[in-house]
């Protein structure tokens, strides 16, 4: 796994850590150049995704940060029963074309988690 791949999944799955585990998260994805409103938008068309009823595989969405020049999309590339796993492809100002996958899984309460 790229050190991108294993600095984005780390920032995810700080969303339910402590804050000093998500201050060195943080750390590690400047080197990508996305800051937070860039993550934000991430993850808000990620969300719309894989939250939409009657998601299928190929369903896609773009975001675009006007402040930052960064942007990117985000595609469902495979469902398995209960999780969606998705495609990122993104570029900052910083750095060309990335791409990342993450799996996200609903648990029995209704809430996504990363998987």
């Amino acid at each position: 796994m790229s050190r991108l791949m294993c600095a984005v999944a780390l920032f995810v799955a700080a969303l339910v850590c402590s804050p000093v585990q998500a201050e060195s998260i943080a750390r590690m994805l400047r080197d990508t150049g996305l800051v937070q409103q860039d993550i934000d938008l991430m993850t808000e068309e990620a969300a719309s995704l894989y939250k939409s009823t009657g998601k299928q595989i190929g369903d896609a969405t773009e975001w675009e940060n006007a402040n930052t020049g960064a942007r990117g999309a985000v595609e469902i590339v495979g469902i398995e029963r209960n999780c969606v796993v998705l495609r990122h492809i993104f570029q900052t100002s910083k750095r060309s074309q990335q791409q990342i996958n993450f799996r996200r899984c609903q648990t029995a309460d209704g809430t996504w988690q990363l998987s």
